[in-house]
């Protein structure tokens, strides 16, 4: 695993927990698999 240290990785990240703390665990999923690709392919 690559180590991610891009501060809108972590932000991207923390948005996806606090979504599934709040109950929108669809979207949140989704948000986060468009958030690693998006990631992956920089």
């Amino acid at each position: 695993m690559r180590a991610e240290g891009s501060p809108a990785f972590w932000r991207d990240v923390f948005g996806f927990g606090r979504g599934i703390a709040e109950g929108h665990c669809g979207d949140s999923l989704t948000s986060l698999v468009g958030v690693l690709r998006a990631h992956r392919s920089e």
